[in-house]
């Protein structure tokens, strides 16, 4: 398919800018051995141990053990990894933005809008996917995982990546900048990304706070956490298919005009 070539060509340029790699590196990679390393000395404390060791224990014998929210755990952890892994350093958030005086070869290739938009989301996906994989991969080792937590946090991430993606894109054919001398340049000073960033983090502060003064409350329960993540992850869903729809139509109304400068 012709869309391949465009997300070869956007994996390239990432690979080629040092920016992206580090992100990408630091995110997905660095950060769950960052974490070990800084909850080691703690963690290595018989008392901090001990303590530690006695919590989840307890939670596993009375809460993890029940099938339905230990669903309701795997859809949570998928939904941290998937939004803050995921969507911190969205390349979809400059795909356009890094075109920069290069615009006008977007315009003339001999590609549809169609398949400008999929190879594009498809490398967004496809680094959303190296960003997570590790800190995913840790979490199933440590937990011990079964295929079912597997497939639930696989399939959790998954959906999460197609928002940020989907969502990313959508930005910054909104509002691209094509001011910037090179890739490094609009990633650094990416305003879309930045935007990306904070609603990502102000997200996911927003849904755990709130989660715990709802349960604080007695509003809500343990039992009923996995029905309402559910609802989330069918929202998210329902909205990637309305950002899609809104990215083809916003690319193919304003291609046209986007000029350098």
């Amino acid at each position: 398919p012709k869309f391949f070539a465009i997300a070869w060509r956007e994996a390239l340029e990432i690979f080629k800018t040092p920016v992206y790699l580090y992100n990408i590196g630091a995110i997905g990679f660095l950060m769950p051995i960052i974490l070990g390393v800084s909850m080691y000395p703690s963690m290595s404390e018989e008392n901090t141990r001990d303590a530690a060791m006695r919590f989840f224990l307890s939670f596993a014998s009375t809460f993890y053990a029940q099938p339905w929210i230990r669903a309701g755990f795997w859809m949570a952890v998928g939904i941290l990894i998937g939004l803050f892994m995921g969507g911190i350093g969205q390349p979809a958030t400059t795909s356009l933005t890094r075109e920069g005086k290069r615009v006008w070869l977007v315009k003339t290739l001999p590609f549809t809008t169609q398949d400008q938009i999929h190879g594009r989301l498809t490398c967004s996906f496809a680094f959303g996917l190296l960003a997570t994989a590790p800190s995913l991969t840790l979490v199933f080792i440590l937990l011990k995982a079964t295929l079912t937590d597997v497939l639930i946090g696989i399939g959790t991430v998954l959906i999460c990546i197609i928002f940020t993606g989907t969502l990313g894109l959508l930005i910054d054919a909104i509002h691209p900048n094509f001011n910037l001398v090179s890739p490094q340049h609009a990633i650094k000073r990416s305003f879309n990304l930045g935007m990306m960033t904070i609603g990502i983090l102000l997200l996911l502060a927003g849904m755990g706070f709130g989660g715990y003064k709802l349960i604080e409350m007695e509003i809500l329960t343990l039992s009923e956490i996995p029905i309402l993540l559910i609802g989330f992850l069918a929202l998210l869903s329902v909205i990637s298919a309305v950002l899609y729809f809104s990215v083809r139509r916003v690319w193919t109304a304003r291609l046209i005009g986007y000029n350098e400068g």
